[in-house]
């Protein structure tokens, strides 16, 4: 218990003893204004969260988060537009979801490819090189192996078809890799303006040595023929 005297105003001379027996310590005080703090938050983020849920509206879905709606359309579509991807989940998408005003049936609209996850994508995205369904399940092997390509196509070993301008370009563009091999690449002629790849793919001049692997064996960036392109270049400079 702590007291502290004050003078009496009737009477300067006598002074008053004032008891602090029953006022909270410092201590105290911050504890109650951090339990406050915290319940504001809470509450806080509880209004949040029953505003984003009373937004969406009939024909939108919600993430899972609870402050974004996206369009009932963009579900199951194959690519993720939730930052936790819930729309395109394996348990959402086989059909067990009934949240939407949408009907979730296990067929995809026609023109459209089922994932084997659940999703749809479109069918011309079926063995392109490029997975577009987030499983993969476009690009197998046993979905792929009995595609037969165009003479405008190159076609990928497991049975993927991509443009013939996009093999031995120095990138991978199919998915097993197939279309940048020595074997396919290694005969290959270069443009001038090109440089040729160990490997035998081509890719522009101006790419190599520019501290970025644009041969898929990178070989653009060995230390030797770096060296010596650097050195020529000075010899230029200085003549």
């Amino acid at each position: 218990m702590s007291s502290e005297s004050h003078p009496r105003k009737d009477n300067p001379h006598e002074t008053v003893s004032i008891k602090f027996e029953n006022m909270p310590s410092l201590h105290h005080i911050r504890v109650h204004l951090n339990l406050i703090a915290f319940l504001l938050i809470i509450t806080t983020f509880h209004l949040l969260e029953t505003e984003a849920r009373r937004l969406c509206g009939p024909n939108q879905f919600r993430c899972k988060n609870g402050r974004r709606c996206i369009s009932a359309l963009h579900v199951c579509d194959g690519v993720a537009h939730c930052k936790d991807s819930l729309d395109e989940s394996a348990q959402l998408c086989a059909g067990n979801y009934t949240g939407l005003t949408k009907s979730m049936t296990s067929d995809c609209k026609p023109g459209m490819y089922r994932c084997r996850f659940g999703g749809c994508v479109n069918a011309t995205q079926i063995c392109d090189g490029h997975p577009d369904c987030l499983d993969g399940s476009d690009e197998t092997n046993d979905l792929c192996r009995k595609n037969r390509c165009s003479p405008k196509h190159f076609r990928c070993d497991y049975g993927a078809c991509i443009r013939n301008r996009l093999s031995c370009n120095g990138r991978a563009d199919c998915l097993d890799g197939s279309d940048e091999t020595r074997e396919i690449c290694h005969e290959r002629s270069c443009p001038p303006d090109h440089y040729k790849c160990n490997y035998g793919a081509c890719i522009l001049k101006e790419k190599m040595c520019d501290k970025r692997y644009n041969c898929v064996d990178r070989s653009d960036e060995w230390e030797e023929q770096c060296k010596s392109k650097k050195s020529l270049q000075s010899k230029k400079t200085s003549t």
